[in-house]
């Protein structure tokens, strides 16, 4: 499977070629004692500065000679930054709602069945009530 993950910093934030073209950018990513830049591009919008993660496919394509590796990503996402002082606040209280009744009671009377079902009903509720010799299973 030729999947990557990778989260970073935007740095640069590029312009598309045309009105329906990916947006080039460059992110900064923490490795070792240098930090990586990994230029790629990505479909929608995408603020510098911030704090992202990209998953994408890697491709390679060949021009005039030499290989040249390409990031198509396909889902990208945010990651908030926390404050000192978020870390520190405990969360709000939930708010508690007045207890409700889930079917309230209502004054009007159910509606009157007219002859004709009232007949239909009656019928029903015999044949159901009549006692025969089988068994009950």
């Amino acid at each position: 499977m030729n999947t990557f993950t990778i989260t970073g910093r935007v740095v640069e934030v590029g312009q598309p070629r045309s009105e329906r073209a990916p947006t080039p950018i460059v992110i900064e990513c923490k490795g070792g004692k240098e930090p990586d830049y990994v230029p790629m591009e990505v479909w929608g919008s995408v603020c510098e500065g911030e704090e992202m993660f990209f998953t994408g496919k890697m491709t390679s394509r060949e021009y005039q000679g030499k290989r040249y590796l390409s990031l198509q990503v396909f889902a990208k996402g945010v990651i908030p930054q926390k404050d000192d002082n978020q870390q520190q606040q405990a969360p709000p209280p939930r708010q508690q709602y007045p207890q409700q009744q889930r079917y309230p009671q209502s004054d009007n009377p159910p509606p009157q069945q007219s002859q004709h079902q009232q007949q239909k009903a009656d019928g029903y509720q015999q044949q159901n009530t009549q006692e025969d010799d089988a068994p009950p299973f």
